[in-house]
């Protein structure tokens, strides 16, 4: 079950990566329960997930395909026209992340898929395979210092330790 529902009402970006986050942990054609609060009332629907096509790279793809970048636990493709426009940013070139295993060490440091890695440890990054190279580059105990860009502007850093 994908419980989106809350008591106190939260950000829409923290709504939308805790979708995300419960939404990654299944596969297409996963059949879900969703509860949802909708103009103050609690409503339950189940649905069947499925893939979007984005035109480009996929964004969701099935556990035997996902290959976590560096033992971080996430996934990042290039952040596209079309992507830009889903996730509402102002122009597209950088390295989106487009998914993040539960339980790994991005996910522990409130790293969700939506985000784009602009630097990492403060090379900047302009493509996934940029942000690919340079999360291999990393070695077990080093710190990976992310600098992240949120979705309509701003900005975070993250520091995951590698495991």
């Amino acid at each position: 079950m994908i419980d989106v529902a809350e008591d106190r009402p939260l950000p829409r970006e923290e709504r939308l990566g805790q979708f995300q986050r419960l939404v990654a942990e299944h596969d297409p054609g996963d059949r879900v329960t969703v509860d949802a609060i909708r103009f103050g009332e609690r409503h339950r629907f189940t649905v069947q997930l499925t893939e979007a096509d984005f035109g480009g790279s996929p964004v969701v793809r099935t556990r035997a395909q996902r290959t976590p970048t560096a033992g971080l636990g996430i996934e990042v493709v290039d952040l596209t026209p079309s992507l830009a426009r889903q996730w509402e940013y102002a122009e597209a070139g950088g390295a989106l992340i487009s998914d993040v295993a539960p339980g790994s060490a991005a996910s522990r440091r409130q790293i969700v898929p939506g985000l784009v890695i602009r630097e990492v440890n403060r090379t900047p990054v302009g493509s996934a395979r940029e942000a690919e190279a340079a999360l291999r580059a990393l070695r077990s105990g080093d710190v990976a210092s992310l600098l992240l860009e949120l979705p309509q502007g701003g900005t975070v850093i993250r520091n995951i330790r590698v495991p």
